[in-house]
């Protein structure tokens, strides 16, 4: 996508990363949320379920003079900031990328998850103009990714800088997230921010406000030679340098493709989007995530899809171990068509699954 577009279309288009765990990225075009499941980073806590939307999006300004903000909200009756209005340009592919064109500077913002791991990486380079720093300040709300998070005094994040990292903690304890950046500095500026608005889940007549908590603003340094990054992750472990990230899930991503036609886009594009669904070797379990952001996977789903999934990609070895993961779970002949989210009974209500499963390992 190139040029400027009005607020509702870039809000109507949508982008999604995964990262084979059951996790997920998600957002609009125009970089505001218009569902309670866009955000940065929602962990798979239980791969491939029990998911946890960690934080929710973030402010991202220019520091000079007025500042010059990139990002953009939905707030009721109200756009604020209007970030939306510098976009020159979106693409998809690889990765989520968009160039915003502000006064004196051209800026460049990318967006991916790391695959096997509940991390989320925002690069940010300098394409034209003089050194300037950016601040990015992350909202977090830690709860299951189908509620909302509402201010309460009783709840807060706690923030304590441990070398290269921002360590968060929700007061209710439970999962922790790490914000990793290198060659920037952080300043505590704890604050509730309210009522941001989801327009899709105000036409489906759900809970659409949320409110949630930040607790600190990052400062990046970004100069034409040397870009800014910043990392959020629930993992234990200190994440390699964001391009080495970047270098691995290209070549990743690549694969896939090899075995479509080089001049087939489209072919391209729906191996592509084919490679976001697997959820193998994680958790209890191999197998097809049914649809993003509110599915998990289903026996029914998962037995029609796998074929189209696994063959034309040369993926059998992976069609194999979805096989004979869902064949674990047969009873008196049926295949479960849901896993709840955490950890309950599979629920055996579905009587074609067992004919697809033929079907699949026919194929």
């Amino acid at each position: 996508m190139k040029g400027a577009a009005d607020f509702a279309s870039l809000a109507a288009l949508e982008w999604l990363e995964t990262n084979g765990l059951g996790g997920y990225a998600s957002g609009t075009v125009a970089g505001t949320g218009a569902r309670g499941y866009h955000g940065l980073l929602v962990a798979a806590v239980r791969p491939p379920a029990e998911r946890l939307m960690v934080a929710t999006t973030c402010d991202e300004w220019l520091v000079q003079g007025p500042p010059v903000f990139l990002s953009t909200h939905q707030y009721p009756g109200a756009v604020s900031p209007e970030g939306y209005r510098l976009l020159e340009s979106f693409d998809a592919s690889p990765f989520p990328t968009w160039t915003y064109c502000a006064p004196g500077h051209r800026v460049e913002r990318r967006v991916f998850m790391v695959h096997g791991e509940n991390t989320t990486v925002m690069r940010y380079r300098l394409l034209a103009g003089e050194p300037v720093r950016l601040a990015v300040r992350p909202f977090f709300v830690f709860r299951d990714h189908h509620a909302r998070r509402l201010e309460s005094p009783r709840w807060w994040v706690e923030a304590a800088r441990v070398e290269d990292a921002i360590r968060c903690s929700p007061s209710d304890g439970g999962l922790s997230a790490s914000v990793y950046f290198r060659h920037g500095s952080y300043r505590e500026e704890p604050l509730w921010y309210r009522s941001f608005e989801y327009l899709i889940e105000l036409a489906r007549g759900l809970p659409y406000r949320e409110d949630a908590y930040a607790p600190g603003v990052v400062e990046l340094e970004l100069t034409l030679d040397a870009g800014a990054d910043l990392i959020i992750t629930t993992e234990s472990g200190v994440p390699p340098p964001a391009d080495e990230l970047e270098r691995q899930e290209l070549e990743r991503r690549a694969a896939p493709l090899r075995a479509m036609p080089p001049h087939d886009t489209f072919a391209r594009r729906l191996a592509a989007a084919a490679a976001a669904f697997p959820v193998i070797g994680a958790g209890d379990r191999d197998s097809v995530i049914a649809g993003y952001p509110w599915f998990t996977d289903w026996g029914r789903d998962t037995m029609i899809a796998l074929s189209g999934l696994a063959l034309p990609l040369g993926q059998t070895r992976f069609a194999g171990l979805v096989l004979r993961s869902f064949a674990a779970h047969l009873r008196d002949g049926l295949l479960p068509n849901r896993f709840p989210d955490r950890g309950e009974e599979p629920e055996y209500n579905t009587v074609d699954a067992s004919l697809w499963f033929a079907v699949a390992v026919y194929r």
